[in-house]
């Protein structure tokens, strides 16, 4: 059996080992399990880049971005999760509608969530960062998605620290390594699955790599303020100079006042020694804040980075959005960037719906 496979066995041993517990545990409880739910998430993007200095650059792409989620509850708190996306799986190159889509795993693991503590093992995302996923606009992620950090195995716990401090507290620890298993391939357009040979920092197939994070809110003292705080290390793989060390320090707010909402999010995450190149840092801010009325929001953010190599870029953009009763939104949006010199603007529109089961 190759490294791949045992390893990804040991990253879920430490939540196998509680399956038999918890399920005598629960036998008696009278309920009829296993029990299924989950639900879809449907984006479908058009984007029109215009106006750029690169001519290569102007181009239109029509795609969507669907995830379907499936979990399987065993017992009270024990479940797997199976969570899948569809999307593009290269670069537009030239104009396109819905070309080169693969579906693939995202995220598949056994979890198990109690009271006071949590414990997951197989296929996870890493908790490091939250201006990648919660930066409010059409294009308000598009740079922090740098440091998304998907398609790992390994295992992940977290205990909450209620008892000891005010408000809700949960501090987390994972330990990973790149997915170079058959489930980093796709369907439809296979991307291919990931080598060890590839290199690239936390494609080491042990688990040298890791993140620790602190996340907190419903503090009474500050209400609607939330914040995240976390470490990266993610250990040189092949061909790689050194290590990767990352941390992010970000905070979000969200309020209302009758009919008017107010969401705010500002997060900084500094990268040194970025991708395993030794003295080559990353620097990011993002901020952003969306207005809400009625059925209708506003968004406004922005991300600077800042490179060694490169220099610094910058993302601009602004949206406008309706949801309707039906539970489908539209939101319109601009957005400008500056890339290595090389300005561009893209118009676009983005529904999104979703539904659960």
């Amino acid at each position: 059996m190759s490294l791949t496979i045992t390893t990804r066995m040991i990253a879920m041993a430490p939540v196998a080992a509680l399956c038999g517990l918890l399920i005598a545990g629960n036998a008696a409880a009278g309920e009829t399990y296993p029990k299924f739910s989950g639900g879809i998430s449907i984006e479908v993007q058009y984007d029109d880049t215009h106006d750029a200095d690169d001519p290569a650059a102007e181009l239109s792409d029509l795609y969507t971005t669907t995830e379907p989620e499936l979990v399987v509850e065993f017992q009270p708190g024990l479940s797997l999760l199976l969570h899948g996306v569809l999307e593009p799986v290269q670069d537009a190159t030239d104009d396109r509608t819905f070309e080169d889509h693969g579906l693939y795993v995202q995220e598949l693991y056994l979890g198990y969530e109690g009271e006071r503590f949590s414990l997951l093992g197989g296929k996870f995302s890493p908790n490091f960062g939250t201006a990648w996923d919660a930066t409010p606009g059409v294009y308000g992620t598009d740079f922090a998605a740098d440091y998304e950090i998907t398609e790992q195995i390994g295992a992940q716990g977290a205990a909450k620290l209620d008892d000891w401090l005010p408000g809700a507290h949960r501090l987390s620890l994972g330990t990973f390594f790149v997915d170079t298993t058959s489930l980093g391939e796709s369907a439809f357009d296979n991307r291919g699955r990931t080598t060890k040979s590839a290199g690239g920092v936390g494609n080491t197939e042990d688990f040298s790599s890791f993140a620790i994070a602190l996340d907190g809110g419903d503090i009474a003292a500050a209400p609607g303020l939330s914040y995240h705080l976390a470490h990266l290390h993610r250990a040189a793989g092949r061909g790689d100079a050194t290590d990767e060390r990352a941390i992010a320090v970000g905070g979000q707010y969200q309020g209302e006042a009758g009919p008017l909402s107010l969401a705010a999010l500002a997060e900084v995450a500094w990268f040194d020694d970025a991708d395993g190149v030794r003295d080559q840092d990353r620097d990011y801010l993002t901020a952003g804040l969306q207005l809400g009325w009625r059925a209708w929001n506003l968004a406004v953010s922005g991300t600077g980075r800042d490179m060694d190599v490169g220099g610094n870029d910058q993302l601009l953009q602004i949206s406008a959005g309706y949801q309707f009763d039906i539970g489908l939104t539209v939101d319109v949006g601009w957005k400008t960037t500056d890339e290595g010199g090389s300005d561009a603007d893209t118009v676009g529109i983005l529904f999104t719906y979703g539904f659960e089961f």
